[in-house]
């Protein structure tokens, strides 16, 4: 028994060390084409307001939001609290122009991390082409879970969904 729970500590120990190794920080990316002009996306991602029409949350984690700072654009800020995997933090443009909106997002829940979000939007034939860019802070608890699924499988399909619901959105 003692031999076994010797090798069981050596293995937390070692995942600890691996998961301590990791970068600090990770970058995921998507992108979608939306049959829409960039001016019909663009108030989409400029106005907080908006992000509830597409972006992606279930509807059963009844998300409170509060909104301060600027209406749309650089300055604009929206709090959140939901149950599940809304979580709870505040994100805020930090940088918005036709062609790119860039948002801070500080989380409190499930945990304290930093991220940021850029969507470039470029002219495609008759529509657009939406990139989003996370940059996220990889904390210790990510770290843990980034040995065993790649930060690419694991916030790759919430940025398909987003983007998903956004050319719904926006193509209606």
């Amino acid at each position: 028994m003692l031999k076994i729970l010797l090798v069981l500590a050596l293995v937390i120990l070692a995942v600890l060390a691996l998961a301590a190794i990791r970068p600090a920080r990770f970058t995921v990316q998507r992108s979608i084409t939306i049959q829409a002009p960039p001016e019909r996306v663009f108030p989409f991602l400029n106005d907080l307001h908006r992000w509830p029409e597409w972006s992606d949350t279930d509807p059963a984690n009844a998300i409170q939001r509060s909104y301060s700072g600027q209406a749309a654009g650089k300055g604009a800020i929206c709090d959140w609290a939901g149950a599940g995997n809304a979580g709870k933090g505040r994100m805020e443009i930090v940088d918005s122009s036709p062609a790119e909106v860039r948002l801070q997002v500080d989380w409190v829940r499930p945990f304290a991390a930093r991220n940021f979000n850029t969507f470039m939007l470029a002219p495609e034939g008759q529509g657009t082409r939406v990139d989003w860019v996370l940059d996220s802070q990889n904390v210790f608890m990510l770290k843990i879970m980034t040995l065993f699924v790649s930060p690419d499988r694991l916030m790759g399909s919430h940025l398909e969904a987003g983007l998903a619901s956004l050319k719904a959105a926006a193509e209606k």
